[in-house]
Order: structure tokens, then C-alpha cells, then sequence
């Protein structure tokens, strides 16, 4: 070993045995092992606070005692005193933990509660700084020795309509509450929909609301001697750890909270029934929404709801996505849409709110994101998304008309969209498809009595009916003769158009997927088998089949209760098997650019 080798080597070496850099990315140890507490030490804290005229800087100086109980004394008498006069002491047991985890990076004695104290204190010192949001003075505190300013960190703190303490909050709704125990104040940051870009016409209407973290740190300020307090809100979903004299600790978060939040705000149970009743009742929800702010290296995750339905079914597996580390690579959007219209023309619908959503969030659509979505999809949605995935040629428009749609009389505005609706091709971006107890083949329960009297109830879209008129009043002999009937009333209604009998269902179910789309089935036996034949309640189990499946999962679950435990672990099993995928095929490019690059330099 030479002597440059042996530098490099004792360098690395150091660096790892101070905790600031360990050689296997070790973080360092928070001890769950209180000091021992001295009562001499104890009394002298005591002694020295009340013998001051400044007790705070009089504590400050006092290095000579055990720094973990003068913590905890600063943190007692806050608890105890008025609130404008606590702050001094909330940023004094702020600081002095700080200071300790600064200087002890491999074991912090005493960390559990250290890190207790240190949250409740700068929980409480965010609350102050959200009630001085409307002070105009660039100094928000001051004493003696300590200040907070209005800088970019505390702005950001008063820049939402509300900043809420995830820890106040119950959550009964999800299976499980994603959180990551650590320093830092778990948020729910809500902000009110405030439309000001075209872009923000993606987010939901009723708000955006987001996981933040709040974290404080301190500064020496050498002009006033005093200790700036610098505030921060971080993303736990980019920032995993904070960092405190070069080296990280864990960054505290709760993932869960700010969903349930924005659920709780919003209507979508009445928005379901609405939109099922009438398509312009609900028509000012129809869209795609994103979750989270748009990555464009993150693969969408769309989710598109059933018949008389809403994103509310997708709670848990946006919970599961949003909280473990699918989040890195995934992106959650819904899609929302009044399930009053038949499959084809909701279809029709989401393509286009497809395509404008990639022109806005990409205008060149050069992202990896607008390129490579997947698709998640329950029952009609499943048929929606089936649309997407499909070349139909000319089979679905030779099922309603006889004659060639070029010799149809049309306006050009009315022949683009009627093509559009019926003339189907696979989108390039759609890369993978869960459907969902998918009736593929229909379902029966539209034909039955409950069926008949969900669609004596449901009204079609204006706009639909209104296009089929003029399709059918210009060319009344263009149509075939299962059809003509049909069109000439507006055309079906959704229920009625999910029967098995249904000449445009039973056509769309003979028109195989891509190819080049790998497509995923779950399937509910809930039911249980009626006369030998599995069902979800439904959707049997010969509808919900479709020939080319990649795998196919049949679960003991009922039509409306795919958000089952079982269920979502089956889909988040697939969307790591599709980014196993798509790891192999960066790599596969990787290979093929580095083969190309020796072949040039040959």
C-alpha cells in the first residue's frame, strides 16, 4: 500500500468513526437510554434561573452542566408560562438539543426524549410565527437572545390557508397511517384552489394538501449576539433526513394525514350519485386530477373509478402508494367523471382530458411522465381504459352504421368527434393496465330489474344526445338496424349500455389489447358461485376474463369492496413488477448507448 493509498484510507477512516460519514451510509444511533440525572445538578439549574435577572442567557452560558437537563428544564418552564413569554424558553430547549445532537453524531443519549422535546418545541414556535403572519415588521421575536426574522423560510410557513399538526388529527378511514418517526413537525399544508394557471386546472378543485415538515435551527448572530432561529418546511417525500452539524438524523413525517384531509374536505359521495343522475351535475368535477405536484420523471399512476362511483375507491391505494416508497417512482392521479354516459362516449372524454393534460404539464410531450403512464381501473372504468388500449378499426362503427363514415352528411366538427368515439387506437402512453372487476363482457344486473330502474333514473349527456340527433336527422338510412332504434333516442344510457346484449358491448369485447400493453385482471368471488359461476356480486367471473392477461388474481370480494387488504397488496406487487421492468429496460438502453458509444470510437 503506498503512502497516497494509505492517506485516502485513514481519511475515509476518521470520517466514519466521527458519524459525520459512514463507510456502509450508517445513520447515526438515536438511544433510547436516558442519562443519568443528577439532583445536584438539578438544583443548580434551578438556583441559577432564579438568581437572574436573564435566566435564559444565564443557562446559556452555564456549559458546565449537563446540557440534557438544562433541556429539560427549558422545556418545563415553557410548558408552564403564558405563551408569548414561553417563547424564550421553547427556543432556548430547541437550541441546547441542537447543540447536543451537533456534537454527539454517533449515539445521542437520551435521543427519544430529546427528540419528544425538541418537536414540542418547535411545534410551538411555528404556532407563533402563524399568528404573526399578518405583521409587516421583518422581526417577528426578539429578546435578548434570541430572534426570529421574516425570511424565505418563515414566509413559506405563512403561505399556506392552513399549516395543521398531522399529530392532531385521527384518521379512521385508512387501513393503515404511514409515518416515519423522527425530528421535525409532521404538517398537513392546505391551500385553497386559486386558479392562475392554465396547469392548475389539474389540481382538485377543492384544494391541494400536502405533506410538510417543520424543523429549526439556529444560528449566531455576531453583530447582536444573539441566536437567529431559522424556520424550515420541508417535503418528506424528497427529504428523508435533516441535518444538524453535517450530519442527518431522520426527518419525522406523516404521509397519510394530508390525503385524509383533502377527503374530508371534499363531496365525492354526493358528486357520485350526481354524476350518475345527471351528466351536468357533476360536469364541473369532470377531469384529471393530480395528487401531488407534477414530476416529470415519475410514472402517472391513473386511477379511474366505476358506475356510480368516485376516487373515493381508491383511498387505500393512494394512501399505500402516497406512504411507502412507490412514491419515489409513482405519481397518483384520478380521473373523475359523472358515470351517467355510456362507456364509449366517457371513453371519448378521457382521451381528450388526457391529451390535455399531457399538453399542459409537457407542451413538447417530451417527459418520461407523459410517455409512460399506467393505468389502474375499476369496473366501467376498466372499459374506459380498455378504450385506450385498443385498435378497433372500423368493427365498432360498422356495428352502429352502414355506410362509410366519409359519406355520412357532417359537419367537420360533428365527423371528428363521431370518428373520434367510434374509430379506436392504441395510445403510445399507455404502458400498463390493472383492471378491476372489468365487466368485459357486460353485465347481467344491467338487464335485470334494479338495472332497468337505475337507467329509467340516469339522463344522458345533452351534448351526446345532441350529436347523435344531427347523426341521425342527416343520415336517417345510415344506420344498421340493431342500432338505428338506439341512436335515434340519444343513444344507450351507461346502465343500459353494459349489457351483455348490447351489439356495441358484445363488438367491443371481441376487440383484443395491444400487444405491446401488458394488461393485469383481479376478479371478485364474493358472491360466492351461482349456479357455478363465480361472481363478485356484479361482475361474474366468464364477464371480468379477458384472454392475454400477464396474471390474473381472484379475491373473496364483493363489486364495491376492491380496496380489501388483499387487493391492494395484489397491485402494489404489480407496480413493482412493472418497475422491475422498466429498471431492465433503462439498463437494456444504458447497454445499448455504451455499445453504440465503442462502435463510434472504435
Amino acid at each position: 500500500m503506498n503512502v497516497k493509498t494509505k492517506w485516502v484510507v485513514w481519511v475515509l477512516l476518521y470520517l466514519a468513526l466521527s458519524g459525520c460519514v459512514e463507510l456502509s451510509y450508517i445513520r447515526p444511533v438515536i438511544s433510547d437510554t436516558k442519562p443519568p440525572i443528577s439532583i445536584q445538578a438539578n438544583k443548580e439549574i434551578q438556583r441559577i434561573a432564579r438568581s437572574s435577572d436573564d435566566p435564559v442567557a444565564s443557562l446559556i452560558e452555564a456549559k458546565q452542566l449537563p446540557q440534557f437537563q438544562v433541556a429539560q428544564y427549558a422545556c418545563e418552564r415553557a410548558q408552564v408560562l403564558p405563551d408569548r413569554v414561553n417563547m424564550e424558553w421553547h427556543l432556548l430547549c430547541a437550541k441546547i438539543i441542537v447543540d447536543l445532537i451537533r456534537k454527539q453524531h454517533d449515539v445521542l443519549d437520551g435521543g427519544q426524549t430529546l427528540q419528544q422535546r425538541y418537536n414540542e418545541s418547535t411545534a410551538r414556535i411555528f404556532t407563533f410565527v402563524r399568528a404573526q403572519r399578518r405583521a409587516g415588521r421583518e422581526t417577528l421575536y426578539k429578546d435578548q437572545n434570541f430572534a426570529i426574522l421574516k425570511n424565505p423560510g418563515t414566509v413559506q410557513i405563512n403561505g399556506f390557508n392552513e399549516l395543521l399538526e398531522s399529530d392532531n388529527y385521527k384518521l379512521g378511514r385508512f387501513d393503515q397511517r404511514y409515518m416515519r418517526d423522527g425530528f421535525g413537525v409532521p404538517y398537513i399544508g392546505f391551500q385553497k384552489h386559486q386558479p392562475t394557471e392554465p396547469v392548475d386546472v389539474l389540481y382538485p378543485p377543492e384544494g391541494r394538501s400536502y405533506a410538510y415538515t417543520g424543523t429549526v435551527d439556529f444560528k449566531r448572530d455576531p453583530i447582536n449576539k444573539r441566536y437567529i432561529a431559522e424556520l424550515k418546511l420541508q417535503n418528506p417525500t424528497r427529504v428523508t433526513h435533516v441535518a444538524f452539524g453535517g450530519c442527518e438524523y431522520p426527518l419525522a413525517s406523516d404521509f397519510s394525514a394530508p390525503y385524509a384531509y383533502l377527503l374530508s374536505r371534499s363531496s365525492l359521495k354526493q358528486l357520485a350519485w350526481s354524476g350518475f343522475f345527471e351528466f351536468e351535475r357533476a360536469e364541473d368535477h369532470l377531469g384529471l386530477f393530480l395528487m401531488q405536484p407534477y414530476d416529470p420523471d415519475k410514472i402517472p399512476l391513473v386511477m379511474i373509478h366505476g358506475l356510480l362511483s368516485s376516487p373515493q375507491e381508491w383511498a387505500q391505494l393512494t394512501n399505500t402508494v402516497l406512504g411507502t416508497d412507490l412514491t419515489r417512482r409513482y405519481q397518483v392521479w384520478h380521473y373523475v367523471y359523472p358515470t351517467s354516459a355510456p362507456f364509449l362516449y366517457s371513453a371519448h372524454i378521457l382521451s381528450q382530458r388526457l391529451q390535455q393534460a399531457r399538453k399542459l404539464l409537457d407542451p413538447e410531450l417530451g417527459d418520461f411522465a407523459t410517455n409512460h403512464m399506467v393505468f389502474v381501473a375499476h369496473s366501467m372504468g376498466g372499459l374506459l381504459t380498455k378504450a385506450l388500449a385498443i385498435d378497433s378499426e372500423s368493427r365498432l362503427w360498422d356495428t352502429a352504421f352502414s355506410a362509410h363514415i366519409e359519406k355520412l352528411t357532417l359537419s367537420p366538427a360533428d365527423r371528428k368527434e363521431i370518428r373520434s368515439i367510434f374509430f379506436l387506437e392504441p395510445k403510445p402512453y399507455v404502458k400498463r393496465i390493472v383492471f378491476l372487476g372489468t365487466p368485459h363482457h357486460g353485465s347481467e344486473f344491467a338487464d335485470s330489474f334494479f338495472g332497468g330502474i337505475g337507467s329509467s333514473l340516469t339522463r344522458r349527456p345533452v351534448a351526446m344526445k345532441s350529436l347523435l340527433t344531427r347523426v341521425t336527422t342527416h343520415n336517417p338510412l345510415c344506420m344498421t338496424d340493431e342500432m338505428k332504434d338506439i341512436l335515434i333516442r340519444g343513444g344507450p344510457t351507461s346502465v343500459k349500455g353494459l349489457s351483455p346484449d348490447h351489439p356495441l358491448t358484445r363488438t367491443f369485447a371481441s376487440i383484443p389489447i395491444s400487444p405491446n400493453i401488458p394488461f393485469h385482471t383481479i376478479i371478485g368471488s364474493g358472491s360466492g358461485s351461482n349456479g357455478g359461476e363465480i361472481s363478485d356480486g356484479i361482475v361474474t367471473y366468464a364477464s371480468a376474463y379477458i384472454d392475454g392477461a400477464e396474471s390474473e388474481f381472484v379475491f373473496p370480494v364483493k363489486h364495491t369492496k376492491y380496496d380489501e387488504p388483499e387487493v391492494v397488496d395484489a397491485i402494489v406487487g404489480i407496480l413493482r413488477l412493472h418497475l422491475d421492468k422498466v429498471n431492465l429496460l433503462k439498463d437494456r438502453e444504458i447497454d445499448l448507448n455504451m455499445d453504440r458509444y465503442i462502435l463510434r470510437n472504435r
